[in-house]
């Protein structure tokens, strides 16, 4: 099994958190810092990390409004 990475994307940071290899026990790995809303930055940043950690799986977090409509933020996450 490979590891797995989480993203939980802001406006200016996107903090990533990974597996072990067997995929049961997740630890902070680093925070991206980037300029307000370059995302393009970003995920240039981050499909690096993914190579060099050789990961099989990426996790997004989905931010949604409290009646769960997915709102502005949502709506980039789901772009990026």
């Amino acid at each position: 099994m490979q590891k797995i990475i989480g993203l939980d994307l802001g406006s200016k940071t996107c903090g990533i958190a990974i597996s072990d290899a067997l995929g049961i026990i997740a630890r902070a790995l680093t925070t991206v810092r980037f300029e307000s809303d370059d995302y393009d930055a970003c995920l240039d940043e981050v499909l690096q990390i993914l190579k060099e950690q050789k990961v099989k799986e990426v996790v997004l977090g989905l931010p949604k409004h409290m009646n769960g409509d997915i709102g502005i933020r949502g709506e980039i996450s789901i772009d990026f």
